[in-house]
């Protein structure tokens, strides 16, 4: 049995409810499960089931209407918004059915940006996105822009960003929904594998049965509501723990090293580069 200290997303009745045209659309309606760390599992169901609204709403990129939410053991009911953001950025990456690369930089830079944005060491961040693109092979793309790249690339790309931090939750909404099925199956075979490396949790939305089946957890959602929960084999990997000691000496490094002015030897920034990474 999971003890407290072995859960990363506990969520107990939450519920969901939209105002359309004065009448009341309840999305969701009393959804309880529980999420250990280092799990991956997959969340499905047909269209308007409440999977993204979940999503969402475990990510703290919207409210519920009722409920309780807790992450890494804190509770979110209550938290400011300034509050929910630094949680969202200290504890969650996200990757959406479209990338949403910022066109005017390379891989590289844009594996950066997150971190480029909280001020963070040049040097460091460097570090560590050449490292991921090299995770989801992608070393020799790193001074391509988005517009030289694949869909599945691009996607790619948009995957070690959002690991960019090293959150230790990673909510995927569809990111399989616009490639074709071999970048799929690449996109696959890198969720097993960076959950296995970094020991990650993964929560992935998605049509996806091939996805969906590879999961080691298949939560089932209809009308709202959690309908199956399945667990075909051991949820957790062990993560490589060289590669942790690795990534904490850096974020060690990281912490000790002067804070400098973001950033970045191209085109001044848009404002659109403010895009959080929640």
């Amino acid at each position: 049995m999971s003890t407290d200290s072995d859960l990363i997303v506990e969520v107990d009745e939450l519920r969901k409810t939209y105002t359309q045209d004065g009448k009341d659309l309840e999305v969701l309606k009393g959804v309880t499960l529980r999420i250990e760390k280092g799990e991956m599992l997959s969340i499905v169901g047909k269209s308007g089931a409440g999977k993204s609204t979940l999503l969402h709403l475990i990510g703290t990129l919207d409210q519920p209407s009722s409920g309780r939410l807790k992450l890494n053991g804190k509770q979110t009911l209550g938290m400011t918004g300034a509050e929910l953001a630094l949680l969202r950025n200290e504890l969650i990456g996200f990757v959406f059915q479209f990338h949403h690369l910022l066109p005017e930089f390379t891989a590289i830079e844009n594996v950066m940006m997150p971190g480029v944005i909280r001020g963070l060491p040049r040097s460091a961040l460097e570090a560590t996105a050449k490292e991921l693109l090299e995770r989801v092979n992608l070393g020799h793309r790193a001074t391509h822009r988005p517009s030289e790249m694949s869909g599945g690339e691009q996607q790619r790309v948009a995957l070690a960003r959002a690991l960019s931090m090293r959150p230790k939750l990673l909510l995927a909404d569809e990111p399989t929904g616009n490639l074709d099925t071999e970048n799929s199956a690449h996109m696959n075979e890198l969720f097993t594998k960076l959950n296995r490396d970094l020991g990650t949790t993964m929560v992935i939305v998605t049509h996806n049965e091939r996805l969906a089946d590879q999961m080691p957890r298949v939560i089932t959602m209809k009308d709202g509501k959690v309908e199956k929960d399945e667990r075909k084999r051991p949820a957790i990997y062990r993560a490589d723990e060289e590669a942790l000691a690795r990534d904490a000496a850096r974020a060690d490094a990281a912490a000790k090293a002067p804070v400098i002015e973001p950033s970045i030897d191209e085109p001044e920034k848009p404002s659109e580069a403010s895009e959080e990474q929640p």
